[in-house]
């Protein structure tokens, strides 16, 4: 059962083809003469080199933001710039006062391409003051204690940005833009990727103020910076009104759920979709996943299965990820079925928050599996520290860098009855 979860939840990495997906998407592009590119999050090189087959000699210029582990594989490249992930720091804001220069000084072409995916908010970050660097790392642990989701987070993000939600098209000097949006968010989809970059954005008063108690900041200085850089922020220009741009979607987790579907099918399963937005805790995700799989009593072998982010509280930081950490808390649900099941949650982009982690597996023997290692599963839970314990009964799914983001795949197999 986990070999076939493992092979639902991968195969559709060599059957889903970047290029395709943004030739589709070219196809609605309207550029004439020289094109300059941008791509900015984890898939940004592989996007650009998508879009660069598809315009061909009409390529002008090239500026890549992208993470530690993308810029040094394959060749190197000098329009490549390396911000920080998933926390932004001092490569992320000189990436953004890189990117602005590189914008405004398109005195030769004719069209803007943006190639944006997930990661691209902590990559390519300009925090309005006099929020800082550091007070955005305060909230990010904020977030994780609070459990907001991922929508939540980039709305703040964008609230307290001079980039995101669209400032960044004031800078735009060509008579027409585009975004290419790989969406990795399940919650509002591509508005809310890199905390909607390329779509203008406003906040009143009331929304700041729901956003701030969301978070349970307890530091009212910091909550009075975040009100300081909202105002701020209102104040800078948006996009020209002579500026035509337009956002299109190249892929969405949809996309590798069907693929992932049509393989469970392929390999003789009942196929039960949770669809393509699942949320929520990850132990509460692993229950339902559990329940789904106990209430079917088809004899039949059967797949439950789902795309979508699952979230973890931090209460104490420990080493997982929210993959390992919904396969961890489904052990003892998996213990106590009747029959042969296995469960694979996976990053689609290869990194579940650990280096070298892209998920976990379990099955029925799991729990044993903890026991004989004399590991405590309430304790690791507790302190989120699923990632060493999954490692030392060998339940890690290796992991690294695809050049996708697509969100997360939830596999539950389970075996015909006897």
């Amino acid at each position: 059962m986990v070999r076939d979860a493992l092979d639902i939840s991968s195969r559709w990495l060599n059957e889903l083809s970047m290029t395709q997906c943004v030739t589709e998407q070219m196809s609605q592009v309207e550029c004439i003469g020289r094109v300059d590119v941008v791509g900015i999050g984890k898939a940004a090189r592989e996007m650009v080199a998508a879009i660069e087959v598809v315009v061909g000699q009409r390529i002008g210029r090239r500026f890549i933001v992208c993470d530690s582990d993308s810029a040094h594989r394959g060749a190197a490249d000098i329009a490549v710039r390396v911000g920080e992930h998933p926390l932004p720091g001092i490569g992320s804001e000189r990436a953004a006062r890189e990117l602005i220069g590189f914008l405004q000084s398109a005195n030769k072409s004719d069209t803007t391409i943006f190639a944006i995916s997930g990661g691209a908010s902590s990559l390519c970050n300009l925090v309005q003051g006099p929020l800082t660097v550091e007070d955005l790392e305060t909230l990010w642990h904020c977030a994780l204690r609070a459990g907001v989701d991922i929508t939540t987070l980039n709305r703040l993000r964008a609230a307290t940005s001079k980039i995101a939600g669209g400032r960044i098209l004031s800078h735009v000097q060509t008579a027409t833009s585009y975004a290419l949006i790989l969406v990795d968010n399940v919650v509002s989809g591509a508005q809310w990727v890199a905390s909607g970059l390329t779509y203008e954005v406003d906040f009143n008063g009331s929304e700041i103020e729901d956003l701030i108690g969301l978070f349970q900041i307890a530091d009212p200085e910091l909550t009075n910076r975040i009100r300081e850089s909202t105002k701020e922020r209102s104040r800078l220009s948006v996009s020209s009104s002579e500026l035509r741009h337009n956002n299109l979607i190249v892929a969405e987790p949809a996309r590798m759920l069907t693929i992932a579907m049509q393989t469970a099918a392929n390999l003789g399963y009942e196929v039960f979709s949770l669809g393509d937005a699942v949320v929520g805790e990850a132990r509460e995700v692993a229950r339902h996943m559990c329940d789904v799989a106990s209430s079917i009593h088809s004899p039949k072998p059967f797949c439950v299965i789902g795309a979508g982010e699952v979230t973890v509280s931090i209460v104490r930081s420990g080493s997982g990820g929210r993959c390992q950490e919904l396969v961890w808390a489904a052990a003892p649900s998996l213990e106590a079925m009747k029959r042969p099941s296995g469960l694979v949650a996976h990053a689609s982009d290869g990194r579940d928050h650990t280096v070298g982690a892209a998920g976990a597996w379990a099955n029925n023997a799991t729990m044993k599996r903890i026991s004989d290692a004399r590991i405590s599963w309430t304790d690791t839970l507790d302190a989120h520290d699923t990632g060493p314990a999954l490692a030392s009964i060998d339940q890690r799914i290796g992991g690294a860098h695809t050049g996708w983001n697509l969100c997360d795949l939830y596999v539950l197999c389970v075996a015909a009855s006897q």
